[in-house]
């Protein structure tokens, strides 16, 4: 065996006890290298890229629901119609916030759908699931009323679903 090759100092720097430091370089054939610490941390956040990666690439992603962005407001006493998509048996969520000014007197379903559930999760939360292996069209409604200021007014937010599989 070559000589050279059995010497771990010159393979890699090495960080070294007090003890290893008084014996003369090569003389300990047990000797490895110690990670800095900049080395383990950046393999942790490689590893992690790669699981990332992994994740995203072994299945397509999936759109829960999609629908455009809307405004509504209450104080006009108005409805706003919402054209959406879904899939068969999974949820479309609608979370619905406060504009400057405004305050959600109540929030509730006007409407059930006939080919679904729709569920409301606290607050101004509302998540739809339509039927499993259903496709077609169904509908529901939100009414949220506010005041803004002096004004209070109700808007009916109807949600026209094609529901696909």
């Amino acid at each position: 065996m070559n000589n050279q090759l059995a010497r771990p100092d010159r393979l890699h720097p090495v960080v070294r006890s007090d003890t290893d430091r008084q014996r003369k370089p090569g003389n300990n054939p047990l000797h490895c290298r110690v990670p800095r610490l900049s080395e383990i941390f950046m393999s942790r956040i490689a590893l992690a890229v790669a699981v990332v990666v992994a994740l995203f690439a072994a299945a397509p992603a999936r759109a829960e629901c999609t629908y455009p962005v809307f405004d509504f407001f209450p104080e006009r006493n108005g409805g706003v119609t919402v054209d959406t998509v879904a899939v068969a048996g999974t949820p479309c969520a609608h979370n619905f916030g406060e504009g400057p000014g405004y305050h959600f007197t109540s929030v509730a379903i006007a409407l059930k759908p006939e080919h679904g559930r729709l569920q409301r999760q606290g607050g101004a939360r509302f998540v739809y699931t339509p039927t499993s292996g259903y496709s077609g069209k169904d509908a529901y409604m939100i009414q949220i009323c506010a005041t803004k200021g002096a004004q209070k007014g109700c808007t009916g937010i109807a949600f026209l679903v094609d529901v696909r599989k």
